[in-house]
């Protein structure tokens, strides 16, 4: 298996060492992997990586590269839908940096291009395949609390730097079923969600960033309506198996086995995004 990483920035690049690592473990399912070129513009990631075959534009990797079968995409999110449309019109599968899109036609659109070609797309929802996360699904989750020291990018906002964590992990625990409304706080520095389900629940996500002495915290409050109590599950330590190298894993098992199931939950994210987008732009947010 031949693999393009497009992209190694901040994320790309722990990707990037991801891949790496499994190259010559004796246990990974795919043994074969032959990771051959990075596409990147900036010089100096680019002098980095002296030594792989790198390419600054990667619809010339596309074309220069016809044996590759998988491309992973890490760049900015308004360029996810053309830079993964035309890899899975080149005939590639795909793992994408969440958010799959920034639209919800477009995740639609790649999904169904994906599904008519025989290919695999996934997003890398990394917080999914925490071991605590795994917990939640059925669970009635009170509230998600995400707070870092970075602030989002500025091209971005908060919503959809930080967002498609725990509005993936609140699909997960809802069981796939979206909100029908959301309510909003939101000031410099912090951004609280309370989004309400047709079965009466609600779950708040509470996103903090910046600030003197800000750690990265994650933490899930659980709900026991029988013994009308709470709960908290902290997601901050890192487990064993590592959630990123799960995602890599799991991703190149999937090529390997040929499992074209669709990413429903990477496209439910990016609707559910939009979705409280447009209906926080109605509002003062």
């Amino acid at each position: 298996m031949k693999v393009l990483v497009i992209g190694v920035g901040y994320w790309g690049s722990k990707l990037l060492d991801r891949l790496k690592r499994l190259q010559p473990a004796p246990d990974v399912t795919v043994v074969d992997l032959n990771l051959v070129a990075i596409c990147q513009e900036r010089p100096e990631v680019m002098e980095r990586l002296r030594g792989t075959l790198a390419y600054d534009d990667y619809q010339l990797a596309l074309t220069a590269e016809p044996d590759f079968d998988t491309c992973i995409v890490a760049t900015p999110i308004s360029t996810h839908y053309a830079i993964v449309k035309d890899c899975l019109l080149a005939g590639k599968h795909v793992l994408v940096e969440k958010p799959m899109a920034k639209f919800g036609a477009e995740a639609r659109d790649l999904m169904v291009l994906a599904g008519n070609r025989g290919l695999v797309l996934r997003t890398d929802l990394t917080f999914l395949e925490h071991a605590a996360v795994k917990l939640l699904a059925g669970a009635e989750l009170a509230a998600l609390f995400w707070a870092g020291p970075k602030s989002p990018r500025s091209d971005e906002g908060i919503l959809w730097t930080w967002g498609p964590h725990p509005v993936s992990i609140m699909l997960y625990a809802h069981l796939g079923k979206k909100p029908v409304a959301v309510e909003a706080d939101v000031d410099d520095g912090y951004l609280d969600l309370r989004y309400y389900f047709e079965d009466s629940t609600r779950t708040v996500v509470n996103m903090r960033w910046g600030g003197p002495g800000a750690v990265a915290l994650r933490q899930a409050t659980l709900r026991d309506p029988d013994a009308h109590r709470y709960s908290m599950l902290d997601l901050t330590p890192i487990p064993d198996p590592e959630p990123l190298a799960q995602v890599v894993d799991h991703f190149l098992q999937a090529v390997k086995d040929h499992d074209t199931t669709p990413d429903w939950t990477g496209m439910k994210t990016v609707e559910v995004l939009e979705w409280t987008e447009q209906q926080l732009s109605k509002s003062r947010f």
